[in-house]
């Protein structure tokens, strides 16, 4: 368009031809899975395909009670849909445009229409409070614009015909017609929420190395399970109903299902135990990564500072006398001015505003980012100007008071009072002196020091990285309580890969950082083997929050922000982020601890199956049997121990090192069933007295587990240890029909016992002594 020809916008047709070719502001989100398409996926894998079939099995030949398993199985599928339904609601409400309708300039007339319907080269008209909705030029006008929430700049900037507007900043005063340059997925907030949106998946290493054991465990269920019938029909010549029920039992073991459910709920109590501290976790799974974490990146204005400017101190500065008090002038002068943002409201928080009867205003300047400065005239009394001091001495910085000078030099956000005996005319700055500097801070949020010096016990390093200037950013640091305040690096200065990967671990502070380099800083830091934690609550943040293995956002925030962030904080309470990490810990903590003794059923079921193959023996347990297990030996003590504050560093703690503990257990196991059914048949003991033999003993071996889990014992774990050998033996007499033993009287139940507890003991200690020649031990 001419910008010298009166501005009529595009027409009709212009604007059709422009729909006909695509040029509309609006873009595909990156595909979600619908509500039905991540039900059925859930519901119809060949997993579940297995699991019906076992119960469809078990339901034809009347076998009920062996059932059990399929409350665990339906648990596990409630709270997995939950959580991708969950993630999909998220990624589909992520929107950087607030804004819904806009003002264009279409046929010479104005009209609201919505910023979707926004064409390539459209006439958009500006004013204050309007967010940017498409990426545009100014044609005519001028706005002060506020890019804060994506390139972290705290200061509006002022835009003329000819320069450029990012859509997803704001306008804080003006007016100005523009000309949408980039619409759709070329504009850049687009650009921000089409990377924000993409899916990566689940958040936790413990989840993933989860869902990989169960494929390969699921791997062998099919061919060992087709394997067991033929021989159990064939070779032994065995009932259908014994064959489906004993099958039944070694393929259920193999996949380890209360594992699966153990992780989740030990994520929802952490998640349902944060929620008390105002903390929602969006991703269930994420509080692993924030255990984890070694560095914690945080964005300056909105995470450690408030966001909200306050009046540290006003410093009077030797000058002639004023025809009035000082603070009554400055009163006077902030009860005339009509400015109103961030800077003015401390101000009169500060010095209050209210006229004066001798002070009659007759001439005010307001304030402008371009001016830096604004004056009130008083009737025969001069002008109070109020500016950057820089500008109100024209630049010569020799010239600045020395308080001043100082206040910078530390970091300080100065601005100054200044005295002139003339009018400002033409919105020029007359003759002034400075008669007080102001010294503005930005508003530390509470306890921030107790929070940095905890992250300093644990040895995680703290990084601040601000679209601000690196010094200003410094001294924030000091006043927070971070102890690398005086390291930092203007990021401007930047301009290669190299250069970032080399900062990247070497710097506390990162001044003037863009929104691409935030996230380029936690790739750096990824890439040397760093678990990483973005805090920020900015449009500016999010690329970063979405690359960071761990991710938490303020509650006052953008939106965007908390969409894509796996925390956030309800009442954006800096302090609480030890608890979270806290809270992290003690969740992979007590998962790994007590993880060992459910793997070890999965490890035996395996070495069983196979074995029963081999020899053409039927498998020794039945369903219900195991499940007597599960109850009172893994599931009732391990739903207790998981509560247990914890709050120690990882270190190498993974389900592949619960895994290794259980190595031990199912050797013991697997060799001791085998030995017991060897005895039995040589001696010619009976069925009934040898699975009751093999039964207690691998209720003694499972026991020795929980007891490893429970060690070092306090009070509670030794009543819940206690409690459960109680509880699986005295269940196990009382109930010794339904779960089919064989325990003709008393004393043969304490001789069963007995027998068992000698074996178990002796193949435990031989073990132990066998320990420097077992790799999975070292």
């Amino acid at each position: 368009m001419n910008s010298q020809r009166p501005i009529t916008g595009l027409t009709t047709a212009e604007v059709q031809a422009r729909i006909d070719r695509g040029q509309v502001n609006r873009y595909n989100s990156p595909e979600t899975p619908t509500t039905a398409a991540i039900i059925k996926r859930s519901l119809f894998s060949w997993i579940n395909f297995f699991y019906l079939i076992v119960a469809i099995g078990l339901i034809g030949v009347h076998a009920y009670t062996n059932l059990l398993y399929l409350v665990i199985i339906s648990i596990n599928l409630v709270i997995n849909i939950h959580q991708e339904l969950h993630a999909k609601k998220l990624i589909d409400d992520l929107s950087i445009l607030s804004n819904k309708t806009t003002v264009v300039l279409r046929d010479a007339k104005f009209s609201d229409i919505q910023f979707t319907d926004v064409v390539l080269d459209d006439v958009i008209q500006l004013t204050a409070g309007n967010q940017i909705i498409a990426d545009a030029t100014v044609l005519s006008g001028a706005v002060e614009v506020n890019e804060s929430l994506l390139t972290g700049e705290a200061d509006p900037i002022v835009k003329h015909p000819g320069d450029d507007l990012l859509s997803g900043s704001f306008v804080v005063s003006g007016k100005a017609l523009t000309q949408a340059t980039k619409v759709g997925k070329d504009s850049f907030a687009a650009g921000i929420s089409i990377a924000a949106q993409k899916s990566d998946g689940v958040a936790s290493e413990i989840m993933r190395t989860m869902r990989k054991i169960i494929r390969l465990t699921s791997y062998l269920v099919f061919p060992i399970g087709i394997l067991l019938i033929l021989e159990a029909l064939f070779l032994r010549d065995q009932t259908t109903t014994y064959t489906v029920v004993s099958t039944a039992t070694a393929l259920l073991g193999i996949l380890p299902m209360g594992m699966e459910l153990l992780i989740s709920v030990s994520f929802i109590s952490g998640q349902v135990l944060l929620s008390q501290r105002k903390v929602l976790v969006q991703n269930l799974y994420s509080l692993e990564n924030l255990a984890r974490t070694d560095i914690v990146c945080l964005d300056k204005t909105g995470t450690i500072t408030e966001g909200k400017i306050s009046v540290q101190s006003m410093n009077t500065v030797d000058s002639q006398p004023l025809p009035f008090d000082l603070k009554t002038g400055i009163r006077a002068f902030l009860n005339a001015t009509e400015d109103n943002n961030a800077t003015f409201t401390a101000l009169q928080n500060y010095f209050g505003h209210a006229a004066d009867a001798q002070l009659t205003v007759t001439a005010t300047t307001p304030f402008s980012s371009e001016r830096k400065w604004s004056s009130v005239t008083f009737d025969g009394q001069g002008t109070l100007i109020f500016g950057a001091p820089e500008v109100l001495v024209a630049h010569h910085l020799d010239q600045l008071p020395t308080v001043v000078a100082d206040a910078e030099q530390a970091g300080k956000r100065v601005l100054c009072m200044a005295y002139s005996t003339t009018t400002p005319a033409n919105n020029q700055l007359p003759a002034n002196q400075i008669v007080a500097a102001v010294i503005l801070e930005d508003v530390i949020r509470q306890d921030v020091a107790n929070t940095f010096a905890y992250f300093d016990s644990e040895n995680i390093a703290v990084k601040i990285i601000s679209g601000d200037n690196p010094i200003a950013v410094s001294q924030i640091a000091k006043q927070a309580g971070i102890q690398q305040y005086q390291d930092y690096v203007d990021m401007s200065q930047i301009t290669t890969q190299s250069e970032l990967e080399a900062v990247a671990t070497r710097y506390a502070i990162f001044g003037r950082a863009t929104p691409a380099q935030k996230k380029q800083l936690i790739q750096a830091m990824q890439s040397q083997g760093h678990k990483v934690t973005m805090v920020g609550d900015g449009v500016n943040d999010v690329l970063a929050l979405k690359e960071a293995a761990g991710s938490i956002a303020m509650n006052s925030g953008s939106s965007a922000a908390k969409h894509v962030a796996q925390v956030v904080l309800l009442d954006s309470n800096f302090k609480v982020l030890p608890h979270i990490i806290k809270e992290g810990r003690r969740v992979i903590n007590n998962l790994t601890r007590v993880g060992s003794i459910f793997f070890v059923k999965c490890l035996y079921s395996i070495a069983l199956s196979i074995f029963c193959l081999l020899i053409n023996m039927p498998f020794p347990f039945l369903p219900i049997q195991i499940s007597m297990i599960d109850a009172l030996v893994e599931g009732y003590p391990t739903f207790f121990l998981q509560f247990e504050v914890n709050n120690q560093k990882l270190g190498n703690r993974s389900i592949m090192w619960a895994l290794k503990r259980a190595i031990n257990f199912a050797i013991m196991i697997t060799v001791g069933i085998i030995v017991t059914y060897g005895i039995a048949q040589w001696q010619g003991i009976g069925t009934g007295q040898t699975t009751s033999l093999m039964f207690f003993y691998t209720g003694w071996v499972t026991l020795y587990a929980l007891a490893k889990a429970c060690y070092p014992f306090n009070a509670f774990r030794t009543v819940l240890l206690g409690s459960s050998v109680i509880a699986f033996f005295g269940g196990s007499l009382l109930l010794q029909n339904i779960i089919s033993l064989q325990l003709t009287s008393l004393p043969n139940f304490f001789w069963t016992m007995g027998v068992t507890f000698l074996a178990s003991q002796l193949f435990y200690w031989l073990l132990r002594g066998l320990k420097p020649w077992l790799p999975w031990m070292k």
